[in-house]
């Protein structure tokens, strides 16, 4: 069996509709590999929303709010740079002498 057959008869199939109050503005059809449906199950009964009501949220979400991942990692996490304390002075120019010391010690 090819893997395209296998992933057919194994994907579940989900049609989704964006509604604007009771007028169904678009609708498509989304194939989603079994472990993801399961998800998908789960997670609409432990929201009690209905399977398209999550499947709306998270295309929501991601369209709409997650940020570009454009530019280097460093870029990405900059903000980040500074923001926790080690209370060791020199970290930065001796920190492979601190974890190789920390790991003979089991720490």
């Amino acid at each position: 069996m090819s893997l395209k057959a296998f992933a057919r008869r194994n994907a579940l199939h989900y049609n989704c509709s964006a509604r604007s109050e009771a007028f169904v503005e678009d609708q498509i059809t989304v194939r989603l590999p079994a472990p993801l449906g399961r998800t998908l199950r789960r997670t609409s009964r432990r929201l009690g929303l209905r399977p398209s009501a999550v499947v709306r949220m998270a295309l929501e979400a991601f369209v709409h709010g997650a940020p570009p991942t454009a530019g280097k990692r460093a870029e990405r996490v900059e903000h980040l740079i500074g923001s926790l304390a080690s209370e060791v002075p020199d970290l930065a120019e001796r920190h492979r002498e601190y974890v190789l010391a920390a790991l003979k010690h089991g720490g």
